[in-house]
């Protein structure tokens, strides 16, 4: 988790900055507090051994005479001392033979320092001299310098810290001007001039800048004539696309006419069946919805409807319009019907596909059919839709070996019972749907 965030350079180097020079300067004060410290106890030291080795010489030949009076004097010259706090005097047996203090010295307090020394007159011990210091006044001293020190670091800083301000404020303001820069071209405005005289990182960087901002404007510049031809092209497009539409809807329009055309010519050799193929193709549609084809396939299964019965054209009328049953040779005859009719669509490019369809829509489900025999899903989907949609027309219109037509009722009753049989059923329920939703 970071708990402190620098947005700009400029405070992170003051931060590092002073940071380290906070640590340098915290370093100083404690080698130099230690060093005060050492200095002072060396100086009490050395103070304390000059008061004995005074103090001793001087107690010779009076503890020799044991002239308590000179002994006295000794000791309260010695108790003069400031720093001295309290004086003994014992003999060789070691007995107090004098003792002298200052009264407010309380003596369990670790500020107390003591030290020793002997009496010695012609070689042979005449006795033992204590002294008691106090270093109060060293430590004093102490804190002062301490203080001092402490004052001086944090008038350091402040100063160091006014002249990194300073230094880091100039050195940043040429990337800051280069940042507002940047955004100014980010923005699109690309007369932006940069100036920045430094031959350092942030002059390259500007140069680099300058030379990026020349290169954006050249790219808008040659983008802005790709876009005037490109809406040109656009236009001429749209324009080609429109006349396109117009063709292509000609051309379906022709595609349409040249098939009812062909229609036609079907039923002017059977008058009974007349409007079958519009029928057929209705019939065909509305099961093609109902199995949810796409568009592709209506299309096929609508051109192959209109057409189904072309091959009829090379069948002779006597036997199309014949009334009573047909000899083997004449069934042949209208069986031949989906090959000729296949044979006369399929080199037809927009036709090619519903010729295949035109030559099975005879076939059975169980394989009985013709011409070739197919059975279930081998037969094409399309022939099955369009077997159970021609059928259905041909039970419910005049015929002429039936002058009566079944009513729907009753074609839907009949292709019930050959469902599985000649129709496929999947193909039948649709058509029953169809019916029941028209209802």
């Amino acid at each position: 988790m970071k708990i402190f965030r620098f947005y700009t350079i400029r405070s992170r180097i003051a931060f590092f900055t002073l940071s380290a020079i906070f640590m340098l300067l915290f370093t100083r004060v404690i080698i130099e507090t230690i060093h005060t410290n050492n200095e002072l106890e060396t100086e009490i030291a050395y103070q304390l051994d000059h008061a004995l080795d005074l103090g001793t010489s001087s107690l010779e030949s009076p503890l020799w005479d044991y002239n308590l009076e000179n002994t006295q004097d000794i000791l309260e010259v010695l108790l003069h001392d400031p720093n001295i706090v309290k004086v003994e005097l014992r003999d060789e047996i070691d007995d107090v033979i004098q003792m002298l203090s200052k009264d407010h010295v309380v003596f369990e307090n670790d500020s107390i320092i003591s030290s020793s020394g002997t009496v010695v007159h012609d070689g042979l011990k005449r006795g033992t001299l204590t002294i008691w210091m106090s270093n109060e006044i060293y430590k004093l001293r102490l804190q002062q310098v301490i203080h001092y020190n402490f004052l001086y670091a944090i008038l350091e800083v402040l100063l160091v810290s006014l002249v990194i301000w300073s230094v880091s404020a100039r050195t940043t303001r040429p990337i800051e001007s280069l940042i507002s820069m940047a955004d100014d071209i980010a923005s699109g405005k690309l007369d932006t001039v940069i100036e920045c005289r430094s031959n350092d990182e942030v002059g390259l960087l500007s140069k680099a800048l300058d030379s990026m901002q020349s290169q954006i404007g050249q790219q808008m510049i040659e983008l802005e004539k790709d876009k005037v031809e490109i809406t040109a092209l656009y236009d001429q497009s749209t324009a080609m696309n429109t006349k396109l539409e117009k063709m292509l809807l000609s051309l379906n329009q022709n595609y349409e006419e040249t098939l009812s055309a062909l229609a036609r010519a079907i039923e002017v050799n059977d008058h009974y069946t007349k409007g079958h193929c519009d029928r057929v193709s209705e019939y065909a549609l509305s099961i093609a919805d109902q199995l949810g084809l796409c568009e592709y396939d209506k299309e096929i299964l609508l051109k192959a409807s209109i057409l189904h019965d072309i091959g009829k054209i090379g069948v002779a009328t006597h036997i199309i319009n014949k009334e009573g049953k047909l000899d083997d040779d004449e069934y042949d005859q209208i069986k031949a019907h989906c090959l000729t009719g296949y044979n006369i669509i399929k080199d037809v490019d927009f036709l090619k596909e519903s010729a295949s369809v035109v030559l099975q829509h005879h076939e059975r489900f169980d394989g009985n059919g013709y011409p070739n025999q197919l059975t279930g899903t081998d037969i094409n989907l399309l022939a099955r839709i369009l077997s159970v949609a021609d059928t259905f027309d041909a039970m419910t219109s005049s015929r002429a070996y039936r002058k009566k037509p079944l009513s729907d009722e009753q074609a839907l009753a009949e292709l019930h019972k050959h469902s599985g049989l000649q129709f496929d059923p999947l193909v039948v329920n649709a058509w029953m749907r169809c019916l029941d939703e028209s209802a």
